[in-house]
């Protein structure tokens, strides 16, 4: 959903996710975009690199440190409107 314009991949992804759990299905994701997967993933897997890993209950894994990590660059956390943002410095 990368290539789509912003609007498009909330509305994809929301409706993906509605149709899955509607389903009682369980969807594995691969994606780099720190928002899209925090809002739609109740569980996160970060490949750190060097065989090294981080995984667990989104509202766990999803902090600036671990971003930082994650990302070799400075993320800062903001809470807006009932969401959590992600942004590099």
């Amino acid at each position: 959903v990368n290539h789509l314009d912003l609007h498009f991949q909330i509305e994809t992804l929301s409706a993906l996710l509605n149709q899955w759990r509607a389903q009682d299905k369980i969807v594995m994701m691969g994606m780099h975009d720190l928002n899209l997967a925090t809002r739609f993933s109740d569980q996160l897997l970060c490949l750190m690199g060097h065989g090294e890993s981080l995984s667990g209950p989104t509202k766990t894994i999803a902090t600036e440190e671990n971003f930082s990590r994650l990302m070799k660059h400075p993320i800062r956390r903001y809470d807006a409107h009932g969401q959590t943002v992600f942004v590099p410095l």
